[in-house]
């Protein structure tokens, strides 16, 4: 490990809170206005010059932003107002790899405690050891973030391939025969063996949560929660080549996220299963509801908690074009799952080799 000069992070990278900034005071402009979580508008006016690092000061909390032009910082960010010498980039990396989120102080809303990060011992290498350091890193990000770019662009195919092949399955504007998902799939609604029994629950099979139903996947995620094998007998069971939705939420927009079922799950009372009469249809049908999740929130009850019952949800009417359009956008769905489960996979790679790099970069060892 090499040594370098030590120094407190006040005399590295000195933190100053950002500026208020009102929205009715706000004028669109070319500079722009950055939050704990990143850029949220624009404003006529710069307080800080460019290149700038910044953080969040209070709600979102651990998160380091590089801005390349002259920006206003508001009062939910910390900012660096004096590099004193420092490279601004390796700066940025520096606070990344702090994970500044455990400096905070407050048991309501989370506020970072600048006085707590300003006293942490900092090991400071040459400049340009600095620049050799952070290039190394930009470059390793910006593989990350190609991955991510390719899984993205994945996503956009399957949408743009199924509006190009069957049009909007709510408008339905190319006239396809419609069916009521009860029609296509048998509907079971999840539930929950009595906890009053503990015995119901334990390491035999995954109970499915909303939560397990992501965004960021077309699969279930792995369950937190498993039931025993006495458990599973009064629990109602999704096999694979179902389709699990969010019925019941607590966000409106939460309702009518859908996931493919790829091993045997129990799930709770949140969810309906559709289990296709038709297996080969899976990745249509839930292809459909990915497409256009209003499908589902539109028969929803317009309270602050959504939720869509059994009946309502089993009569929601589907566009069902002919078996061989189907068995197309089916084929195209699995090659399109195999390429990104690919790219996913690289993704995890390049992230692991980053996290190792951040580490090195300030121990010494890079």
């Amino acid at each position: 490990m090499t040594k370098y000069e030590i120094k407190p992070l006040i005399d590295v990278a000195t933190l100053q809170r950002g500026f208020d900034l009102p929205i009715q005071d706000r004028t669109p402009g070319k500079y722009p206005i950055f939050a704990a979580n990143g850029s949220v508008g624009t404003h006529s006016h710069a307080k800080a010059k460019a290149p700038g690092v910044l953080t969040g000061r209070s709600g979102t909390l651990g998160k380091v932003h590089y801005v390349e032009e002259d920006y206003w910082p508001l009062n939910t960010s910390l900012w660096v107002k004096d590099f004193h010498g420092n490279d601004p980039k390796w700066v940025f990396w520096l606070l990344t790899s702090m994970k500044l989120e455990q400096y905070t102080r407050g048991t309501g809303v989370p506020t970072l405690n600048r006085n707590l990060i300003h006293d942490v011992k900092i090991s400071v290498p040459p400049i340009a050891e600095q620049k050799r350091i952070a290039a190394i890193l930009d470059k390793a990000d910006a593989v990350r973030r190609k991955r991510r770019e390719a899984i993205r662009l994945t996503e956009e195919l399957l949408r743009s391939t199924f509006l190009e092949m069957f049009g909007d399955p709510v408008t339905n504007p190319k006239g396809w025969e419609r069916k009521k998902i009860h029609q296509v799939a048998n509907v079971v609604t999840g539930n929950t063996p009595p906890r009053s029994n503990p015995d119901n629950y334990g390491d035999y099979i995954e109970w499915i949560k909303s939560d397990n139903i992501a965004d960021s996947n077309h699969f279930l995620t792995q369950a937190s929660e498993l039931l025993s094998e006495t458990g599973m007998k009064t629990a109602r069971l999704a096999p694979e080549g179902s389709i699990l939705v969010t019925c019941i939420a607590g966000s409106p927009q939460s309702i009518g996220k859908a996931a493919i079922v790829d091993r045997l799950v129990s799930f709770n009372q949140q969810i309906n299963a559709i289990v296709p009469k038709n297996m080969e249809d899976r990745y249509f049908l839930y292809s459909s509801l990915f497409v256009a999740p209003k499908l589902v929130r539109s028969v929803s009850t317009q309270s602050m908690k959504g939720l869509v019952s059994k009946s309502k949800f089993e009569n929601i009417d589907l566009i069902y074009p002919p078996a061989k359009e189907r068995a197309i956008f089916c084929n195209f769905f699995e090659n399109m799952v195999r390429t990104q489960s690919i790219y996913k996979e690289s993704l995890e790679q390049s992230e692991t080799f980053f996290d190792s790099l951040l580490q090195c970069a300030f121990t010494g060892n890079l």
